[in-house]
């Protein structure tokens, strides 16, 4: 590697980084550069990476593993085009689409009332909209039903203590498997972190 040639750094199959050589290899036993692994490495060559440089999947010639590889100048096109591809995506969004749905109606005064009895913090994270956004967030908060409505066969009735008050983070967490998380589970995983 010389002066000015173009680096990239490879993660898995994906290149994560590019930059380039600022100046001469060197060894130093001494001033061991650690990498996040904890594994030493005394050969070192300067480089300026690219701040905003977005990660590419992509296959360059054959899959071996090398610590340095050169590229030809068909690989580096291809990385390049790829690269370029990926910054210029875009779909079409914001068509119509109509359904027929079927919900579950939900009593807004039982809600209300819950939240009127309630310091407006959620119950798993301690999260208050209001400490965090001002004014915006003043009496906000997402009601959650403990057991939800689409496990019901048919209206039935519900408690006070059948609603939960979650910010919207743990709300989503606390659906992401069927049936939803109890409390308890989401504020032991959040407390494993």
């Amino acid at each position: 590697m010389q002066k000015g040639d173009i680096i990239l750094a490879k993660q898995g199959p994906k290149i994560v980084g590019q930059g380039f050589v600022t100046g001469s290899y060197r060894f130093d036993d001494n001033l061991r550069i650690v990498d996040p692994d904890d594994t030493p490495w005394s050969h070192q060559v300067p480089v300026q990476w690219k701040p905003d440089f977005s990660e590419v999947g992509i296959t360059i010639g054959d899959q071996q593993r090398y610590t340095v590889r050169k590229l030809t100048r068909d690989d580096y096109r291809a990385l390049e085009n790829r690269s370029k591809a990926l910054l210029k995506q875009e779909a079409l969004e914001g068509q119509i689409n109509r359904r027929e749905l079927v919900f579950r109606r939900r009593n807004s005064s039982l809600i209300q009332a819950k939240k009127a009895n309630s310091d407006y913090r959620c119950e798993v994270c301690d999260f208050s909209f209001e400490e965090a956004y001002g004014p915006i967030g003043h009496e906000y908060i997402v009601a959650h039903h403990v057991e939800p409505l689409s496990n019901r066969s048919k209206p039935s009735m519900t408690s006070l203590g059948d609603i939960a008050l979650l910010c919207a983070n743990c709300h989503a967490m606390v659906h992401t498997s069927n049936p939803p998380l109890s409390l308890d589970q989401l504020r032991r995983s959040l407390r494993a972190e």
